[in-house]
């Protein structure tokens, strides 16, 4: 399949497979399988954590962003729809957290507005989500950690029209019971010096 064959683990970190991947289309390519095959988990994973991969992909076509390409082409959504249809899956979760925490922590000057897209597209929620559901997987909690660090990162970024831009992201972390949910995690995970 297209994701297995994109799979981060078969890059071994060469950034010119991706670029050629991107060139390809497959961003698009992996947001279709996983919208045709939104019932079987493994795509689903595989999908993700292709995603996640080429995310970070320094292809530059236009000056729009390996994010903003992916969020383009319909793949952040079929992320989502897999956390949510899959939340008894620890490996989907983690996957599509990776994807999260990829997308959002990129030092690209458009992760600003990524990240933006992925809090209002729920993405914040479904990192919650996971993490409360798998409570005592240490994978989906490190990876989950990492997604809301990234997407959290926003409450530390000014709005030049609104001002602060903390307010809104913070009250849906405390709303959502991030708190709780991150101090779980650091109680059920106390020797994970990551999740710590």
């Amino acid at each position: 399949s297209l994701c297995k064959l994109v799979a981060p683990e078969k890059w071994n970190s060469n950034d010119k497979n991706r670029r050629t991947a991107f060139r390809l289309g497959a961003p698009l390519a992996i947001a279709q399988v996983m919208c045709l095959y939104i019932h079987i988990p493994e795509i689903q994973r595989d999908g993700c954590f292709a995603l996640s991969g080429l995310s970070l992909c320094r292809y530059d076509a236009d000056d729009v962003s390996a994010g903003q390409t992916i969020l383009g082409t319909g793949g952040l959504e079929c992320c989502l729809r897999a956390l949510q249809r899959h939340a008894e899956w620890a490996t989907v979760q983690a996957a599509g957290c990776c994807l999260i925490h990829n997308l959002c922590s990129s030092s690209n000057p458009t992760s600003a507005n990524v990240r933006k897209a992925v809090f209002i597209e729920g993405g914040l929620l479904a990192v919650l989500r996971a993490m409360d559901h798998h409570q005592q997987h240490g994978r989906v909690q490190n990876i989950a950690c990492r997604a809301m660090h990234s997407l959290l990162l926003l409450s530390l970024q000014k709005d030049e029209e609104d001002g602060p831009a903390s307010l809104p992201w913070i009250r849906a972390f405390v709303d959502s019971r991030g708190i709780e949910i991150v101090l779980a995690a650091m109680s059920n995970h106390a020797h994970n010096a990551e999740i710590q």
